[in-house]
Formats: structure tokens, sequence, C-alpha cells
């Protein structure tokens, strides 16, 4: 009986790993276009804190560098804050800032040879 209980569970496995692999591989996407794009990104956005918003909210930065970013003067002060508070979260904070751009600044994206992948 119990090796019954085990059958779906390896089934599923393989399955489950390809889902894993394809979530990995559009993180890193999302990662690597942030990173491609930081001088270009930096000068262009200009409604900054609705994206610190999006990432704060996800627990994405910390609450020191969300202040941070919101005392900064200029929007592309803000920006260059945001990179470095996405530092610590590597991969996985810089997908979720990708995501919020294709939300939020999605022609730009487009523009900047980004995907439209969520």
């Amino acid at each position: 009986m119990e090796s019954l209980s085990l059958l779906p569970d390896q089934a599923a496995t393989p399955q489950s790993s390809q889902d894993q692999s394809a979530v990995m591989e559009t993180k890193q996407y999302g990662a690597q276009f942030v990173d491609d794009n930081m001088e270009k990104l930096v000068q262009r956005i200009t409604m900054v804190m609705p994206i610190a918003d999006g990432l704060y909210q996800k627990k994405m930065i910390h609450d020191e560098d969300y202040y941070e970013i919101t005392a900064a003067q200029t929007s592309m002060s803000k920006m260059r804050k945001l990179y470095v508070a996405l530092k610590p979260g590597g991969v996985v904070a810089k997908s979720a800032f990708y995501k919020i751009l294709l939300e939020q600044q999605s022609l730009l994206v487009e523009e900047l040879g980004g995907v439209g992948q969520k």
C-alpha cells in the first residue's frame, strides 16, 4: 500500500522539476535584463516609488533601503538606491523588479528588448 502512495509523488516529480526549471529560467532572464539595462532604467524611469512600493510589499527590499529611496531627491537617485537595495536579494529580488517593470513600464521594457514573461 505504501509503495502505491509513493507512485503518484514520483510521477509528479519530473513535472515539478521541469516547472521549477522553467521558473528559474524566467527569474534568471528577468535578473539579467535588470542587470543589463541598469543605466537605461536609471535614466528613464521617473515613477520610482510605485516600483519601490511593490518591492517593499513583496519584502524584496528592507525598511531602511525603502526609506532611503523615499528620501532621495531625484528619480535617478531613487533608482540608484533601489538597485543597491536589490543586491542582497539577488536573482529573486531582481526578478520581482522585472515583473513589476512588466506591469508598470511595459513599453519601456519592450523598447529595451525585454520579453513579456510574467
